[in-house]
């Protein structure tokens, strides 16, 4: 139960992630660190599922559930991204793509702000 699906797929995803040695170095430490807190975990379940009783359990297993949900959807999100950078689209289109035009082409076709209103010729005089 372990080496399940969940955590084949998660080292999988990290080494393809992985360009230098020190990535692999940190994916096999990683490894290591999760095999010794599944050893003592696995020695102190029987005492934790004392303490923590069956409704922590239940808990427990949601969080976990959970957990495992958020990595997934981090997957899915980076591969998009790396597809959407390799493809060169930097940006998302705009969802109304008409109402951009007709925005922009209001603004091309009015005056800046600055011309709408003439200088009164008095302020004008005593420049000159």
């Amino acid at each position: 139960m372990l080496s399940g699906p969940g955590s084949i797929a998660l080292t999988i995803g990290f080494s393809s992630l992985a360009d230098h040695w020190l990535d692999y170095g940190a994916i096999i430490l990683g490894i290591c660190i999760v095999a010794v807190i599944s050893y003592v975990t696995l020695r102190l379940s029987g005492q934790m599922v004392r303490v923590i009783g069956a409704n922590g359990m239940n808990a427990l297993t949601k969080l976990m559930g959970f957990l495992l949900l958020c990595i997934g959807v981090q997957f899915i999100v980076q591969r998009r991204n790396q597809h959407r950078h390799r493809s060169g689209i930097t940006a998302r289109h705009p969802r109304r793509p008409e109402a951009v035009t007709r925005r922009s082409r209001r603004l091309a076709a009015s005056p800046p702000r600055w011309q709408e209103a003439p200088i009164p010729a008095a302020t004008c005089a005593g420049l000159t």
